[in-house]
């Protein structure tokens, strides 16, 4: 009985013991779930806390960065400064090998090799060119083609033909153009515009050439050109000259055949030297009869150049601007295609004062400001004297 009863008191505290762990365990497991939630359910207050945390932090800042954007800010400023000493029609030429008279022959020309095979070392070569690159109408066109290379000589028998193509109104066109033998190598053609019936050449045309050789070979090379049929205006002549304020006053004479609004870009060389020193341009509006475009040389352009004169001005483009129904734009004729002569002045004649323009000055201040500089009090200006003209 007594081993029972201790027996039954054993299994007891065994059940006691076992029910308290699994219920400790229990709430233990609770409690961790509970957390969890929690946690979970602050996730973004922890988020939130860490993006202000990091965002309070200030990032190390680099000392230079902002000395090098104002250094380039600046840097931008002066080249603007520079560039914008003289008006837009009166520009010191720059690069001078591009407004260097073009020779006849030069712009329009096409030069190809034909090597009979890769080993060729000596190809024939065919040098096809037009003396211009546009032409009005009542004007001859002179075409050139020089055969070159090979065993090219005064007995080699080559024949040259040639046709000018195009599309003129709406239908393709073509005019055969006969050329004469003038040297061993050279072949000459000369068309001429006033016999050939009207719509024949079109304003986008091609001269399309056909070589035969005496080993059988016939070779092919086209010249494109441009054949503007009648004339808007015809630059005549260049005004006497005069020096007015800070400026050369350039008035350029014209026969207007339509009226509308004019462009010309011209270079004013040095009429001893033949040194190109300035870009004018000017543009307006004119009417059939006598027009008038005036070229204005800034002292500084002229200073900057070198030269007092005399000059040589050269038209290089004059034009009437194209109207809404019209397609392009229509091209004058220049009565002297190298160039007018226009006197002079000395230096010290002019009215020494600097050109602003001030929008210009505007951009300038506002890229000086940013770059850190102080602003300087702008000088009386050459402006108003300007719009006086």
């Amino acid at each position: 009985m007594g081993v029972l009863l201790c027996l039954a008191i054993i299994v007891g505290c065994w059940y006691i013991f076992t029910s308290w762990y699994s219920h400790g365990d229990s709430n233990q497991s609770v409690t961790s779930k509970v957390n969890k939630e929690v946690a979970k359910d602050n996730a973004p207050v922890q988020l939130a806390k860490k993006v202000q945390k990091s965002a309070s932090e200030e990032p190390e800042e680099d000392p230079f960065l902002g000395r090098e954007m104002q250094a380039q800010f600046l840097q931008v400023a002066d080249l603007y400064k520079q560039n914008s000493r003289y008006p837009v029609g009166s520009i010191p030429v720059v690069g001078e090998r591009f407004a260097q008279p073009i020779e006849p022959f030069e712009q329009a020309e096409v030069d190809t090799p034909y090597p009979l095979d890769e080993d060729d070392t000596d190809p024939i070569r065919i040098s096809a060119s037009l003396e211009k690159m546009e032409y009005f109408a009542g004007e001859s066109i002179l075409a050139r083609v020089l055969v070159s290379g090979g065993e090219v000589d005064e007995y080699s028998r080559i024949e040259v033909s040639g046709s000018v193509m195009g599309v003129s109104n709406g239908r393709d066109t073509g005019l055969n153009v006969n050329f004469e033998r003038v040297n061993f190598n050279e072949f000459r053609s000369v068309i001429d515009t006033q016999a050939v019936p009207s719509g024949q050449i079109p304003r986008e045309a091609l001269l399309a050439l056909t070589l035969k050789l005496e080993d059988g070979r016939s070779l092919a090379q086209t010249v494109p050109f441009f054949y503007n049929g009648a004339a808007s205006a015809r630059v005549e002549n260049v005004l006497n000259s005069r020096q007015d304020g800070a400026f050369l006053i350039i008035p350029l004479q014209y026969n207007v055949f339509e009226s509308g609004y004019y462009f010309v870009d011209s270079i004013l060389d040095d009429a001893v030297t033949g040194q190109p020193l300035v870009q004018l341009q000017a543009e307006g509006r004119m009417q059939i009869g006598n027009g008038l475009l005036t070229l204005k040389a800034h002292i500084h352009a002229l200073m900057d150049a070198g030269s007092p004169g005399p000059y040589t001005l050269r038209v290089v483009s004059s034009f009437r601007a194209g109207t809404l129904s019209e397609t392009r734009d229509v091209a004058a004729t220049v009565s002297r295609p190298l160039g007018y002569y226009v006197e002079g002045a000395p230096f010290d004649q002019y009215e020494d004062t600097p050109f602003v323009d001030p929008e210009v000055q505007e951009r300038i201040d506002f890229l000086e400001e940013i770059g850190g500089e102080e602003q300087e009090e702008v000088p009386e200006t050459s402006q108003g004297s300007e719009e006086k003209l």
